[in-house]
């Protein structure tokens, strides 16, 4: 195409290139990053229906045991793109891919990633406020209703804007019975979802109608001013946010102290016991089996007694009230087994003590096995 009077040439538009301009990048990118990471944690729980706690937790749900705890602020933004379940996923993202390309269209892509972020870190803080320390949040629904409803008050501002069609707001109905689903069961994320609403409000009403379409210098500002209040309101209330009894780091802590202890104690009393029936059999020397023991196997009890003995734990934790019989079971079986060695040894006296001490690795033994009903 010749620009008449200046000899110059303009070369058309490339349609893919204009196909490519006109892409959702940032929608299509926090959708990917829904889908990773819904499929991670349901591969990890080893369903393709729906993920366990213990796998949510591992890939983003946030909770303020989790969130408040060191290294936890991550979970702000990863628990908005963890749907948990298949279905949840089915019913969600037609809603979400609606909602968000409207805002992105109008607002472009770099405000639309700056604001969902923004937003679900509030949406996670004011799920915090809303549910028990220990209760999982999860789920996009909190910014799909701001960038939807903010989306929607800047069309119904703007005089020059297209109307929504029906079929935008029918994409919104299974979403809107998931919710209400939620509601009748109790379990809904009114913190995140309220928070999420009123963001959309704030966004739709302050924002310029024509976004970044119209003026570019005041868009920007008023972008920045909201996002700067957003920030400023979400580091406020992660700050003020009721801290739990417990974390989850100690949780893991103790869980993986208590795995340790089990396998250490049956490896240990089952190594001796091999011994002893050695002995009955007469397959080996006595002398040379205590021997062995008071230089294998005792010292490792009595290095479990000492770990166990000083170990500090918050008694908030669940199954917290264990750890004294845990510790009473191992220091019971560490005097056992040195009166019982110093018997063999010669020391007579030493199997009262033995006797006395068999007795309280019963009782502690009992204990246990009553606490873990």
């Amino acid at each position: 195409m010749n620009l008449q009077g200046t000899g110059h040439v303009v070369a058309p538009a490339r349609p893919r290139a204009r196909f490519l301009a006109r892409l959702p990048w940032s929608t299509l990118f926090i959708l990917l990053a829904m889908l990773v990471l819904t499929g991670l944690a349901l591969q990890d729980a080893g369903s393709w229906l729906v993920a366990g706690n213990r796998a949510l937790i591992d890939y983003g749900a946030s909770a303020p045991m989790t969130t408040l705890d060191e290294g936890g602020a991550w979970r702000l933004f990863a628990a908005r793109l963890q749907l948990g379940s298949s279905l949840t996923a089915a019913l969600f993202l037609p809603f979400f891919w609606v909602a968000s390309t409207a805002f992105e269209r109008r607002n472009g892509s770099v405000a639309h990633l700056l604001v969902f972020l923004v937003v679900s870190a509030g949406c996670s803080v004011a799920s915090m406020y809303f549910r028990g320390s220990g209760v999982i949040s999860i789920g996009g629904g909190g910014p799909a209703l701001a960038l939807g409803l903010g989306a929607w008050l800047q069309a119904w501002r703007d005089p020059g804007s297209a109307r929504w069609s029906w079929l935008r707001f029918c994409a919104a109905l299974p979403f809107l019975a998931l919710v209400a689903y939620g509601l009748y069961g109790g379990n809904s994320d009114l913190g995140s979802l309220g928070c999420g609403l009123l963001c959309g409000l704030v966004l739709g009403m302050v924002l310029p109608s024509q976004g970044g379409q119209g003026d570019a210098t005041l868009s920007r500002r008023r972008l920045a001013a909201l996002v700067a209040g957003l920030v400023l309101l979400t580091a406020g209330g992660w700050h003020q946010a009721p801290r739990p009894p417990y974390y989850w780091s100690e949780v893991v802590r103790f869980q993986a102290l208590g795995k340790d202890y089990e396998e250490r104690v049956n490896r240990l009393t089952g190594a001796l016991d091999a011994q002893i029936e050695q002995v009955l059999q007469a397959k080996t020397d006595t002398q040379a089996m205590v021997k062995k023991a008071e230089d294998e196997l005792l010292p490792q009890w009595r290095a479990l007694n000492q770990l166990w003995s000083s170990l500090q734990l918050n008694p908030a934790l669940p199954d917290a009230h264990r750890v004294a019989t845990m510790q009473a079971y191992v220091a019971a079986q560490q005097a056992f087994w040195d009166a019982t060695l110093r018997g063999w040894k010669g020391e007579d006296e030493a199997f009262l003590e033995a006797a006395l001490q068999a007795r309280l690795v019963n009782a502690a033994r009992n204990r246990l096995k009553a606490e873990t009903r």
